[in-house]
Parts: C-alpha cells; sequence; structure tokens
C-alpha cells in the first residue's frame, strides 16, 4: 500500500523512485561521528548554520538510535545550536529495510517522525567513511534531478557525510557522482565550512 502511494507520487513528480544501501551496517554507521559536507538548506536548517556541521548516532537496541546533530552559527566556532545536548530518537520501521529510517524528537509520537534514509555508503559494508543521506523519497524535480522539499520538516533535506574533518577533493568529487547516478540534483546543496572548527560537543 505504501509502496503503490510512493510510485503514484513518483510519477506525478517525474522523479524517479530511490533504492536505498542494501543491507546497512548500522553497528558500522554508527561507530562514530559523521562530518557533514554538503546540505541542502531546509526551514531547520538555514545556510547560517553551514558551519562545523557533525551528526553522531548510538544504538539504544535494534530497531531505535539516538541522534545528535551539531552546528555552529555565522561562523567557524560560533554559537552552538546544541549547547544543551538535545538528542533526536531514530527508529527503524521494518527490520528488513535497516536503511530506511524516520527520526523526530523524542517527545513526540512515531506519527510526526520524517524519513531519513540512508541513499547509500561506503566504501566497504564493514568501514564506511562516506555516506549519502535523504530526506526520504525525492520528488522535487529540477532541469537536472529529483531532491527533497526545501520547506517543511518531513520530505526534507539532503547530506553528504565523511568520517574525515576534511576529506580529499577526490572522495567529495566520488559522493557526488554517486548521488547524480541515484537520480539526484546538486542544485540547491551548499558545502559545510569545517577546517577550523573546534566542535565543543
Amino acid at each position: 500500500m505504501i509502496l503503490n502511494i510512493v510510485l503514484l507520487l513518483s510519477a506525478a513528480y517525474n522523479c524517479p523512485i530511490v533504492e536505498t544501501k542494501p543491507h546497512l551496517n548500522i553497528t558500522e554507521y554508527t561507530r562514530e561521528k559523521w562530518y557533514v559536507q554538503y546540505q541542502q538548506e531546509t526551514s531547520y536548517l538555514p545556510q547560517r548554520l553551514n558551519y562545523c556541521v557533525t551528526a553522531q548516532y548510538g544504538i539504544k537496541d535494534d530497531t531505535h538510535l539516538s541522534v545528535f546533530n551539531y552546528a555552529n552559527l555565522d561562523k567557524v566556532n560560533g554559537e552552538s545550536t546544541n549547547r544543551h545536548h538535545n538528542l533526536l530518537c531514530a527508529r527503524i520501521p521494518d527490520e528488513s529495510v535497516k536503511s530506511k529510517l524516520v527520526v523526530s524528537p523524542c517527545f513526540l509520537p512515531d506519527f510526526f517522525s520524517g524519513d531519513y534514509w540512508v541513499i547509500d555508503a561506503g566504501p566497504k559494508n564493514d568501514n564506511y567513511t562516506w555516506a549519502i543521506i535523504s530526506g526520504g523519497q525525492p520528488h522535487l524535480k529540477l532541469d537536472d534531478g529529483c531532491t527533497t522539499e526545501t520547506r517543511g520538516f518531513n520530505n526534507t533535506g539532503f547530506w553528504f557525510f565523511t568520517r574525515d574533518q576534511l576529506p580529499n577533493n577526490n572522495l567529495v568529487e566520488i559522493i557526488r557522482e554517486k548521488a547524480i547516478k541515484k537520480g539526484f540534483t546538486l542544485e540547491k546543496m551548499n558545502p559545510i565550512i569545517q577546517e577550523g572548527c573546534f566542535y565543543k560537543y
């Protein structure tokens, strides 16, 4: 039923159905901090937060994760957006597809959760050094591909993660190419400034 709805919506917006990472290794994915290298501006991620952005995940049980996001406001090592260490909660609705999660503030019921899809990660399933994340199935059609919405809170967001704070340009280009091959446009992606960041938390 849900798949049929997604298919209909995608057809309406002329966007291909996106496949997520098969057999995602959650233990490896949550092993250590991720550094965001590019992200799409959204209602909750304005360009003022394109500094020192990181994401860290913890396993709570087989289907639940904790999420800690960090960014600086307006400049490198500026005011932290998460100085109170507020966590989000992630859940895997279907254990057979661990790359399709939903995320929300922990105090909200699951009904309000937004999609968090691991589109791809590599280079190996026991060693993730990069990842591509989407806020669900893209359906916003632009000239050179599709992406998620830029307004609202659900079905929004698109990110490139690396384990290294300052990855080499070749790796970033590989990530970009993989996203494009999946049908994504990079038109609305913005680089994140990581150089010189101290990461208070």
